[in-house]
């Protein structure tokens, strides 16, 4: 593949950390100067860039333009193409995904944000998700942990001193949100209705979802501390 100066210099905004052979996650700062901004809006399709200028804040609105520019340059690092000739299809809850028209290669992705950091996930032939959430924010925790955590979760979160719950909250929040993301299908399946852990790497089981074809799926699920303040989840199937 041919590469321009230009992008070269986009995906040399990414770094990558190389999971395994198939499974690659990149991270990018999305606070970028107003020339990249210029130049990845260039690449956008006329719905991203509607959807765009639906923002109230020059921030959010520039936030946006970068990291949908980053996922068209890093997709088309994979597929071969230039970045404004890709287009995506989208799942029944909003999941994109590339057309099989495009994608020989059978390439999956998912992308999370917060704040100014965002996380790209990459890998072949079967689904993955990543969550990624700042850790500094105020959250109602216990409004969440009783709506949305199994009662197993509960007892793990609840077991721990003051100090260690921070950390624990958000490796559960992140990998649950990771699997959900990774299977497309919204709170069809809720959150209190499988278990993860507070360990850094497992293989986890999900029930069947009603509508969805039936067959037994297993997912890897990492943590991954990219940044002092952030935590995040990556979810693969196995």
């Amino acid at each position: 593949m041919t590469w321009s100066s230009n992008n070269v210099r986009y995906l040399n905004l990414l770094s990558v950390l190389r999971i395994n052979e198939d499974t690659h996650m990149w991270n990018a700062d999305l606070d970028q100067s107003a020339f990249v901004i210029q130049c990845l809006s260039s690449l956008l399709s006329p719905g991203e860039k509607k959807r765009s200028e639906r923002f109230g804040f020059d921030k959010d609105r520039n936030r946006f333009v970068v990291r949908h520019g980053l996922l068209r340059v890093l997709l088309s690092h994979y597929l071969g193409i230039k970045p404004d000739q890709i287009r995506f299809s989208y799942g029944q809850n909003g999941k994109p995904a590339l057309p099989e028209m495009l994608n020989s290669n059978d390439i999956r992705f998912s992308l999370s944000y917060s704040r100014g950091f965002c996380l790209f996930a990459i890998t072949r032939c079967r689904e993955i998700g990543v969550d990624i959430e700042f850790c500094g924010r105020l959250l109602d925790c216990d409004r969440i942990i009783n709506n949305f955590f199994s009662e197993k979760e509960k007892c793990f979160f609840y077991c721990l001193n003051k100090k260690q719950r921070e950390n624990a909250f958000f490796k559960l929040w992140t990998k649950k949100e990771a699997l959900i993301k990774a299977l497309g299908i919204g709170l069809s399946l809720p959150l209190n209705s499988f278990d993860v852990s507070l360990l850094d790497h497992e293989i986890v089981a999900l029930p069947s979802v009603e509508g969805l074809p039936e067959k037994e799926t297993k997912w890897e699920v990492n943590v991954l501390n990219t940044h002092q303040e952030y935590l995040a989840s990556w979810a693969v199937e196995v």
